[in-house]
């Protein structure tokens, strides 16, 4: 969409407050005008989630068993914003989970051969 100088003009100086929605008042005071106007472009008109921080607690801890090592906890704490500690009990709980699952016993398959 490309708009007139004029309106160019008008949405530079947009400010956070102006816009009608608290929501997205609330944006661009955090991200930033420039994010809202992109939002309301590309997703005008939908309702748009955005999930809590857990959500991406979740990606964090895929990350750290991934890429953990044995030797790179404090990289990976470094990396991820948090202790060493968190690293290590995040690989410890994932193993744990891990070991309970292969001693549980495999479930035996029932039905005809053909």
């Amino acid at each position: 969409m490309t708009l007139s100088i004029e309106m160019q003009t008008a949405v530079a100086a947009m400010k956070p407050e102006d816009f009608e929605y608290k929501d997205l008042s609330e944006i661009a005071s955090v991200c930033g005008v420039d994010v809202v106007l992109k939002l309301l472009e590309h997703f005008g008109g939908s309702h748009l989630y955005i999930p809590k921080r857990n959500v991406f607690n979740r990606i964090v801890r895929k990350i750290i068993v991934s890429k953990f090592d044995g030797k790179n906890a404090r990289e990976l704490a470094r990396i991820c914003g948090c202790s060493t500690r968190h690293v290590l009990r995040i690989v410890n709980v994932e193993d744990l989970a891990r070991s309970k699952k292969s001693m549980m016993p495999k479930p035996k398959r029932t039905g005809v051969r053909q």
